[in-house]
C-alpha cells in the first residue's frame, strides 16, 4: 500500500503558470507527487510528477474527477492540494459537500466555506476581526453602488465576489465611467466598492498548519503581467514590521491548512499594510524562499511535527520569475530582463522548460507580432 505519510495529490483544472513549480517543491520535501490534471498543462511535464491522473482541462471536470478519485484513494495522501482558484471554487460548489471532509484546506463549516467562496465575505470578516483594509462598501444593486462611491470617494475599484488575475475588477475614476460599468453589470451577486490605495502591491507566500503560519515571506509585486491586476512577473523581497501580525491574524481567521497567498497594499502616505484579499491556493513564488532564508520544501516535510516557524531575512533583491518575465520582457522589448529571466529557469527539468518555451513561441510571440503590425500605419 502506498505510504500516505509522503504522498501529495495536486489537482489542477487550469494551466496557471505557478502550478508547474509545485511538483519540485513537494518532491524536495520528500513527497511522491500525483497530479490530477490535463496532460496539456505545463505541470504535467515536470520530472517530479510520479503519476499523472488525466482529466479534462476544466475546473469543474477536475473537481468531479477528484471526488471520484478520492472516494477510493483518499487514504493514500498526506496532503491534497487544489492548485488553482477556479478549481478550488468548483470543488467548494460541488454538492453534497461531505466529500470535502478531512482534506479541504479550511474547516467544512457554513461560515468558513462562505468566507472562502466570496472575496467580499472575506473582506467583511477581516474588517470585523480588526485587520486593516482599505475603505469599502458591499453593494447589491446600482443604487447601493452609487451611494457607496459617494461615501468611499473616487477613484474606486469595483470587485466581484470571485475573480482571478484581474477578472471581475473595474477601476472607476469618474461617475461617467461608473455608469458605463453599471450598464454592463447584472448584480446577480453583490459587488464591493473599494477605495483606491496609492502605493505598492504586496504579497505574502505562506504555509499554514491549521491556521498557524509555519513558513512565509513578503515581497512587492513587480512588472504585473498581462495587466496591472494580474500576478507579478518579478518579485522584490522586503520586510515590514506589521507583516508577522497580519499573517498570524489571517491564519487565525481562516484556519487554513496548506499553501496560500495574501495580497496587500503598502500605503504610500502612511506606510501601513492594508489587506486586499486571501488566495486559498498556492501562489507562484514559494521556490524563491531561499533568497530570504526560508525553505518551503522543508516546512512541507515537517508540517505537523511542531517545527518552529520559519521567518524571512531582511533582503531587497529583485528576482524575475521564469517563465512569467519572458512575456513581460518581450512585451517591453527588454533583452536584459529576458536574459536575466533565464537564470531562474529550472534547467534540471528539461521537458518542463521546453514546454514553457514552446508555449511562449507558439502562443504568445505570434500574437504579440500581430499586435505590433496592427499598430503600424
Amino acid at each position: 500500500m502506498p505510504d500516505a505519510r509522503h504522498r501529495v495529490l495536486l489537482i489542477a483544472g487550469i494551466d496557471a503558470v505557478g502550478i508547474a513549480r509545485l511538483p519540485s517543491l513537494f518532491a524536495r520535501g520528500g513527497y511522491t507527487v500525483d497530479l490530477l490534471a490535463s496532460a496539456a498543462i505545463a505541470a504535467s511535464k515536470s520530472s517530479y510528477v510520479s503519476k499523472l491522473l488525466p482529466c479534462a482541462k476544466d475546473p469543474h471536470a477536475a473537481a468531479r474527477a477528484a471526488r471520484e478519485h478520492l472516494a477510493v484513494h483518499r487514504h493514500e495522501y498526506r496532503m491534497i492540494v487544489l492548485a488553482d482558484e477556479p478549481t478550488f471554487w468548483a470543488a467548494l460548489d460541488l454538492s453534497p459537500r461531505d466529500w470535502l471532509e478531512g482534506w479541504f484546506p479550511v474547516p467544512v463549516t457554513p461560515e468558513s466555506l462562505l468566507r472562502q467562496g466570496s472575496k467580499l465575505q472575506f473582506l467583511q470578516d477581516s474588517r470585523d476581526a480588526g485587520i486593516g483594509t482599505p475603505r469599502f462598501e458591499v453593494c447589491r444593486d446600482a443604487e447601493e453602488l452609487r451611494a457607496a462611491i459617494e461615501k468611499v470617494g473616487l477613484p474606486v475599484y469595483i470587485k466581484a465576489s470571485r475573480g482571478l488575475s484581474g477578472s471581475g475588477v473595474f477601476f472607476t475614476a469618474s461617475f461617467a465611467e461608473l455608469e458605463g460599468h453599471i450598464s454592463a453589470m447584472s448584480f446577480q451577486e453583490p459587488v464591493v466598492a473599494q477605495q483606491e490605495i496609492v502605493g505598492d502591491t504586496v504579497s505574502v507566500s505562506v504555509l499554514y498548519e491549521h491556521g498557524r503560519p509555519v513558513c512565509w515571506f513578503l515581497y512587492k509585486m513587480r512588472n504585473m503581467w498581462p495587466n496591472r491586476f494580474a500576478s507579478a512577473s518579478s518579485v522584490e523581497f522586503f520586510s515590514h514590521p506589521d507583516a508577522p501580525e497580519i499573517v498570524r491574524q489571517v491564519g487565525e481567521l481562516t484556519q487554513f491548512h496548506g499553501l496560500a497567498g495574501i495580497d496587500l497594499m503598502l500605503e504610500e502616505c502612511t506606510g501601513k499594510l492594508l489587506l486586499l484579499e486571501f488566495n486559498p491556493r498556492p501562489t507562484p513564488a514559494y521556490y524563491l524562499g531561499w533568497h530570504v532564508g526560508v525553505d518551503f520544501s522543508r516546512a512541507l516535510r515537517d508540517c505537523g511535527s511542531g517545527a518552529p516557524q520559519q521567518t524571512p531575512n531582511d533582503r531587497h533583491d529583485v528576482v524575475p520569475m521564469f517563465p512569467q518575465s519572458l512575456y513581460h520582457a518581450w512585451s517591453t522589448a527588454d533583452p536584459v530582463l529576458f536574459a536575466r529571466t533565464l537564470a531562474d529557469a529550472p534547467w534540471e527539468e528539461t521537458n518542463l522548460v521546453a514546454a514553457h518555451f514552446r508555449r511562449f513561441m507558439t502562443h504568445f510571440m505570434p500574437e504579440s507580432v500581430k499586435t505590433v503590425l496592427k499598430r503600424k500605419p
